[in-house]
């Protein structure tokens, strides 16, 4: 059987755990990695016995970089932030590495694996 070439970059809306109930949520547009990307995100990995994820700083960024496209709803003192890259910085660590597992799932989990877990 002839190896199948990743497909399904489209990005997708994916709202951090603790604006569920939020009437206007931030979110953040994301997207699967490509192989090249994984490639260079997976030695920032490690897994436990428990099969939990750890990740190093540079593998969330790296993660961000590659897979962050957008956010909206996104506001610092002075309103709403810019969806760029130096602005990567101002995402709270926790959301940060809620975005980067979340994006690494997307980029290693068939879709509907992916949608059960």
């Amino acid at each position: 059987m002839a190896i199948k070439a990743l497909s399904g970059f489209a990005p997708y809306w994916y709202t951090p755990k603790s604006q569920i109930k939020d009437p206007d949520p931030t979110r953040f547009k994301v997207h699967k990695l490509n192989g090249e990307q994984m490639g260079n995100v997976r030695p920032e990995l490690s897994f436990n016995a428990l099969g939990d994820m750890d990740i190093t700083g540079r593998g969330l960024t790296l993660t961000l970089i590659y897979g962050l496209d957008d956010w909206e709803n996104f506001c610092d003192d002075q309103g709403p932030v810019k969806a760029v890259l130096e602005n990567h910085c101002l995402i709270h660590v926790a959301d940060r590495v809620e975005l980067a597992t979340e994006i690494i799932k997307a980029s290693t989990l068939g879709e509907e694996s992916r949608k059960n877990s």
